[in-house]
């Protein structure tokens, strides 16, 4: 995959574990990512893929710049926090709507999405809310194998917390 996405940075692949036994890294995935700087120390520890606050600590770490303009925070909300997708056919995609609406008193400026695995994905067609302003983001469940399922979507901008987390459950069949 980095010889196809023509990957041109340096990246350590541990086959061994031997780094792994070394530094006795959490089991969490998410943790098992990290930035090193050029005297091999860890700068920045964290998935970027999965994270998008810790994308931006990368991106600052590697540019240099060390203050970002804040923007005002605001306030985002869903109509629920778990959305039950009932019972969905393997194989197939299932799509649910969530209304979202900025209840700050300034614009929400999206950031973007992250998923809680590949078969989970968050769309909109819309950049900014104006306060009291609702918009909606389709979320697409693709069922890959049977069993209960948990799934979650984080919407990211410019509001408390970085993120507003909605899950999704449901049971493939």
């Amino acid at each position: 995959m980095l010889k196809r996405d023509n990957f041109d940075r340096p990246i350590c692949i541990d086959r061994n574990n031997r780094f792994d036994e070394l530094n006795q890294f959490p089991q969490d995935i998410t943790f098992q990512t990290f930035l090193l700087d050029k005297d091999n120390k860890v700068k920045v520890i964290g998935n970027p893929v999965h994270n998008l606050a810790v994308r931006d600590l990368y991106l600052k770490q590697i540019t240099g710049m060390q203050h970002q303009e804040a923007l005002p925070k605001t306030t985002l909300e869903t109509e629920e926090a778990e959305y039950d997708l009932g019972t969905v056919k393997e194989g197939t995609t299932k799509q649910q709507t969530v209304t979202v609406r900025n209840t700050g008193t300034n614009v929400f400026k999206l950031k973007g999405f992250t998923t809680s695995c590949n078969c989970t994905e968050a769309t909109c067609d819309w950049k900014e809310l104006q306060p009291g302003e609702s918009g909606t983001v389709t979320v697409s469940y693709e069922a890959e194998q049977p069993g209960d399922f948990y799934r979650t979507v984080e919407i990211y901008g410019n509001i408390f917390n970085n993120s507003l987390m909605v899950s999704f459950i449901g049971t493939v069949k």
